[in-house]
């Protein structure tokens, strides 16, 4: 029988990180977007010429209710399941509502910190890949997970500058 995995570090992603990174003007965009589409496909005509289709208003009606709630209620739904890291010896995996992220070390490249008001912001740098962003709460100790980080053979690269943070904040 296989041993369980110990887990060296676990943490919820703080609210403030998990709102940092969310744009504003793209919900609305998705459901004009979604509606579109729809309203697109109940415009081509059916195959059937006695099948007569509901009419536009209503259609209308009901594409936009359910496009609205694609797009707004389903990620408030997963926002109310907290999202989880667990560090392991061999990997780390982030756990956002019902999707679970396996991260290797091997597949890291570096790290670094970006340290704001109430958390951290843990930014693994992978080959040619989008970095990982990973919020860290303020009760975690930086450096012993920055200690176990380097002792996997990850590269540590300096503090990233709060100003960074900050054109991150106000771009999201």
């Amino acid at each position: 029988m296989p041993m369980k995995a110990q887990k060296h570090f676990e943490w919820r992603e703080p609210k403030g990180f998990l709102k940092l990174h969310s744009i504003w003007w793209y919900r609305p965009l998705l459901v004009i977007f979604a509606s579109s589409i729809m309203i697109v496909v109940w415009l081509i005509p059916s195959p059937d010429p006695d099948k007569k289709s509901a009419p536009l208003l209503v259609t209308f009606s009901v594409v936009l209710a359910v496009c609205t709630f694609i797009v707004y209620g389903v990620p408030w739904i997963k926002s109310r399941f907290p999202s989880e890291i667990h560090i392991y010896a061999e990997h780390l995996v982030r756990i956002r509502g019902i999707t679970r992220r396996r991260i290797k070390y091997r597949d890291i490249v570096s790290f670094s910190w970006m340290v704001y008001g109430n958390f951290s912001t843990l930014i693994l740098t992978r080959d040619k890949r989008p970095e990982i962003l990973i919020g860290v709460p303020l009760d975690i100790p930086r450096v012993a997970v920055t200690q176990f980080l380097l002792d996997r053979g990850l590269r540590q690269l300096p503090e990233t500058p709060h100003e960074r943070g900050e054109m991150l904040q106000q771009s999201g």
